[in-house]
């Protein structure tokens, strides 16, 4: 009997680490998906930034 309880014990921690890992590396991507985003608005402004003194320039 104890065995069999053993190994469930065993079985739900493992299957709990894998569930916080999966979570952890969800969040991480998402972390990583939002850097990406800035960073793609940051260069967007940057060339928007030029174009307007290009504009600015021609005047």
């Amino acid at each position: 009997m104890l065995p069999i309880l053993i190994s469930f014990l065993i079985a739900g921690v493992t299957s709990t680490t894998t569930t916080t890992i999966t979570a952890v590396g969800t969040v991480m991507a998402g972390v990583k998906v939002l850097e990406d985003i800035k960073k793609v608005e940051k260069e967007k402004i940057k060339s928007e930034i030029k174009e307007e003194l290009k504009q600015e320039l021609k005047k």
